[in-house]
């Protein structure tokens, strides 16, 4: 009797599940999204479904709306939201669209700032089909276009693109990658963030660099970032990884120094009703390559020469940002607000609804930047101490 049991209730645990399973063969695993605007209709958009063709990872694929054998295939929808979209792909090819494995969403600029991301984020949280862990980025120019070409090593732009922003570690000019969970934390506080940009200026190529401003009041895009501003950002946030700096001596000869550690700690205090940021940022690395002829990198005095060249370009990255912000963009994307909230909570009640905008009280924070480097290595045996 038990021994019968026993292979009843493996009979059932074979069939658990298996009720609503959709065969491979059905299903189109979109592997990324492109919004861009209908230059025929404004008040539609355009959708760009970026479609795995599994059969053609094994040399059988079928023909595809981008080649014969493509790995891929792009087919686009246009209407005013999303789910009509979607089913409306059910009447033009014979495979039901699947999100599961989606990879990367992007929307073209003239849409961020429109506060368009309000709304096309509101399916990708709601649905439980949708990955929270999707990157998100901002086109400058035609979304679709970053899906059309394969790019070497990869077989499909969706897995590129999530694969270079995964190299922000080692690049000062890319910020950590954004995705929906994470922007959609960003939405409920109100809280200004950046979104990634990328670039596709040639076939073949692509660059993901710099930001998108958004303004955490109606989520809208103001405006973008350059390298220099995401250099700054990273210094401020702790978020300078691997990179690298490249300065020069007497704006003559140039040497590299990597990114080997970095922390930021801030401070904040409340004196004579004025808000003061204290921000100490902590980089330790290795001087990497040199420019300078006859450079003695094993004197200390020298080692000492390169540490406070080092911080004063780092100090000036830091210090360009938080002015741009404060006299510019009026936007608090260093997160000072929550620091005063954890502080002073009855405080930060009276003036939360003031702290942004142009004639908000965060653009008369006083920010203090100070920066220590230390060259721990020269790419040598030797090692200062």
């Amino acid at each position: 009797m038990k021994k019968f049991m026993l292979i009843f209730v493996l009979l059932l645990l074979s069939l658990t599940g298996c009720w609503d399973r959709a065969e491979l063969e059905e299903v189109g695993f979109v592997i990324g999204i492109a919004f861009d605007p209908n230059p025929d209709n404004p008040k539609t958009f355009d959708t760009t479904f970026h479609i795995a063709v599994p059969s053609a990872f094994s040399g059988g694929g079928p023909e595809g709306d981008s080649g014969e054998g493509s790995p891929f295939f792009n087919i686009t929808s246009t209407g005013v939201t999303n789910f009509n979209m979607i089913r409306d792909i059910s009447k033009r090819r014979s495979r039901s669209l699947n999100f599961e494995h989606l990879k990367v969403i992007v929307i073209n600029e003239e849409l961020a700032r429109q506060a368009f991301i309000t709304g096309v984020l509101d399916l990708y949280t709601r649905d439980h089909e949708m990955r929270r862990k999707t990157h998100v980025l901002v086109s400058k120019g035609e979304a679709k276009e970053v899906y059309m070409d394969k790019l070497p090593l990869e077989d499909m732009p969706a897995i590129s693109i999530e694969m270079i922003n995964e190299n922000y570690t080692k690049a000062l000019e890319m910020i950590e990658t954004r995705d929906i969970g994470t922007i959609s934390e960003k939405m409920t506080a109100n809280q200004s963030y950046l979104i990634s940009g990328v670039n596709k200026e040639h076939r073949e190529d692509m660059n993901i660099s710099g930001a998108a401003l958004m303004k955490g009041e109606d989520n809208k895009m103001i405006t973008w970032l350059n390298e220099e501003d995401i250099k700054g950002y990273n210094w401020v946030m702790g978020e300078a990884k691997n990179g690298i700096v490249e300065a020069t001596v007497d704006d003559k000869e140039s040497f590299i120094f990597e990114i080997l550690s970095h922390a930021t700690n801030v401070n904040y205090e409340r004196q004579n009703d004025q808000n003061i940021f204290n921000v100490l940022i902590k980089t330790e690395g290795t001087f990497s390559e040199s420019w300078i002829p006859g450079l003695e990198i094993n004197n200390l005095e020298t080692i000492k020469k390169m540490e406070q060249i080092l911080s004063k370009k780092i100090e000036n990255q830091a210090t360009s940002l938080i002015k741009k912000m404060q006299e510019e963009w009026y936007c608090d994307i260093f997160y000072f607000g929550p620091l005063i909230k954890r502080k002073e909570y009855q405080y930060w009640k009276q003036i939360k609804e003031d702290w942004e905008g142009e004639a908000g009280i965060f653009k008369e924070a006083n920010v203090q930047v100070n920066v220590e480097v230390k060259i721990s290595h020269y790419m040598t045996q030797e090692k200062t101490s």
